[in-house]
């Protein structure tokens, strides 16, 4: 059945294979067709263009597919990008978009942008990275990667957390409205834990338990610090009279004593232990003791060639 517009526009209801087709001028001239077929297998297929090229399946078993004719998932996209969002003047600030490829020059797998096409970030066979100012992806601004918690809650990363930069914090300003201020984290080649304190001495001498006292708020469960701390460093300081004092520590106890039996005075301490926990054990980057190994192979960076995935079409 067809019906005409003219002679020339006009929609047909095919009687072989169940099909609809709307032409844009004639059924000679594919100009702007669009076929809609029921095929033998129960299947839906699309076609658009030239009216030989399927675009769209939808399988008997409820599979969509698109650039594929056998979809093995509920949305099956084959050799295409995704895109999700919707561009808007002024909504730079709520929306964004998700461009999903196979994979890039950059070997970006997977983008999250902002609408401007330009930030954003992208997992890439190396990991995550910040996508720069260029439209073209990783490494081409200065765009950095921010983590945050929603509220007050917490950001816990599980495993080693290695940085080839300078690890550091940030917080706002305490005294400057247009200022951030920011201390550089302490790096060593141990795996130090650092407990430090002050404590007055009667009768020349003291003593400091290194779990309840190792801060202000009631520190740790006796027994603690031993089972974490290996080769233990005391350092003692008298700043108020000439007075010698001296440090030692047995199990999770410092004891400070001054040659003079009638110092009142206040002693700064600081105890410096290195890790002995079960994490720091198993760390790759320790030795079956425990100590940091500073000197390591340098990795190989992850491709689609190292990783054996460059000819899968299945990349996640």
């Amino acid at each position: 059945m067809r019906i005409a517009n003219n002679g020339s526009d006009y929609s047909q209801i095919g009687s072989s294979g169940a099909y609809i087709a709307l032409f844009g001028n004639s059924y000679t001239n594919y100009n702007g067709v669009m076929q809609y077929i029921t095929g033998s297998t129960g299947s839906h297929q699309f076609y658009t263009a030239d009216g030989t090229t399927e675009r769209l399946r939808i399988a008997s078993n409820g599979n969509i597919g698109i650039g594929t004719t056998n979809p093995q998932f509920k949305l099956d996209i084959y050799d295409g990008q995704i895109k999700m969002g919707y561009l808007a003047s002024g909504a730079f600030d709520t929306i964004i978009r998700m461009l999903v490829y196979g994979s890039d020059s950059n070997n970006v797998i997977a983008s999250f942008k902002h609408p401007n096409n330009s930030q954003g970030i992208g997992i890439t066979w190396e990991g995550i990275k910040a996508l720069g100012n260029g439209s073209t992806g990783v490494g081409t601004g200065n765009q950095g990667i921010g983590l945050s918690p929603l509220g007050t809650g917490v950001v816990y990363v599980a495993g080693n957390l290695t940085a080839t930069g300078t690890k550091s914090w940030c917080i706002k300003h305490p005294i400057l409205e247009n200022k951030d201020l920011i201390h550089v984290c302490i790096e060593s080649p141990r795996a130090d834990n650092l407990y430090r304190g002050r404590k007055q001495l009667i009768n020349g001498e003291c003593e400091v338990n290194l779990d309840l006292e190792c801060n202000t708020t009631g520190g740790m469960t006796e027994g603690c610090f031993v089972l974490i701390n290996k080769n233990i460093q005391v350092f003692v300081n008298n700043n108020e009279t000439f007075d010698k004092v001296v440090g030692s520590v047995i199990g999770n106890k410092l004891t400070i004593q001054s040659d003079n039996v009638n110092a009142s005075c206040f002693i700064d301490w600081l105890v410096i232990g290195e890790r002995n926990d079960d994490e720091i054990i198993k760390n790759l980057s320790t030795s079956s003791t425990g100590s940091v190994i500073v000197e390591i192979d340098r990795e190989i960076q992850q491709t689609p060639e190292t990783t054996n995935l460059s000819n899968s079409s299945n990349v996640f």
